[in-house]
């Protein structure tokens, strides 16, 4: 059995963990959970874990607050966070892996069996590194964990992103799905957050996904986009646009 502690803030956050891991991984015990890195320190120190399942953002200090407190520690590390600015500086405590929520049960799979595989070899740190890298290069780019208009959070796969929209106060979120969140982010701070990720300026007020692009009509000055959305396209824009579009498409042949 593998001894598992639990730490984040959220108890909800606590409990679903804990169900997730009982329906799909038999052999991890949780032994405790802390709500705090502070609290997480006594812990520890009591139970001797095998792995931490560790939030970031917490109260009386971070999860990397906590690991700092632990330079030679013998237990592995799966970071469960809602966060995606973390991952590179995850590296530099070999995490196991990195997990964003809401968390994907293939994901929780993979990230326990690289714990089993490092109790059982005792995996090196450039292993760990290696390991964790493959992770965030498939899973961090695409999610992003956003504030709503509510003080929450709302979690988004940018490829299901059809575009980004200045609307008052805030930016709405439509999907391929023709659903609409909307978040405080500004435009401009969602531009750098997905930056080489195939979304294009298209005017001042909008971000579109290149990806979901089905027809520009240059006569017209229109592209139409998935969910039949027609956007007019800048004279000034236009140029840019179809390099930007033959780029995409050769990316996804």
């Amino acid at each position: 059995m593998l001894r598992a502690v639990l730490v984040d803030d959220e108890v909800a956050a606590i409990r679903s963990l804990e169900l997730l891991l009982s329906q799909v991984c038999s052999d991890v015990e949780v032994v405790a959970v802390a709500r705090s890195g502070e609290e997480a320190l006594d812990v520890v120190r009591h139970f001797s874990p095998d792995v931490v399942f560790l939030d970031i953002e917490m109260p009386k200090g971070s999860g990397f607050d906590f690991l700092q407190s632990y330079p030679d520690r013998t237990f592995d590390v799966i970071f469960i966070t809602a966060y995606n600015q973390y991952a590179i500086k995850a590296f530099r405590f070999s995490a196991v892996d990195y997990i964003l929520k809401p968390i994907d049960i293939d994901d929780l799979e993979r990230a326990v069996g690289k714990v089993r595989e490092s109790r059982k070899s005792q995996m090196s740190s450039r292993a760990r590194y290696y390991a964790l890298f493959e992770n965030l290069k498939s899973v961090i780019p695409f999610k992003l964990a956003l504030p709503n208009l509510k003080g929450g959070l709302i979690y988004i796969d940018i490829r299901e992103v059809v575009c980004f929209a200045s609307v008052a106060d805030a930016t709405s979120i439509i999907t391929i799905n023709d659903s609409e969140v909307r978040t405080t982010k500004t435009l401009s701070e969602l531009e750098s957050l997905i930056d080489d990720k195939h979304f294009f300026r298209i005017s001042h007020d909008m971000l579109i996904n290149l990806r979901c692009v089905k027809e520009f009509q240059k006569n017209k000055g229109v592209v139409q986009l998935e969910g039949n959305y027609t956007i007019p396209v800048p004279p000034d824009r236009r140029e840019m646009f179809v390099e930007l579009l033959l780029v995409c498409n050769k990316r996804q042949e």
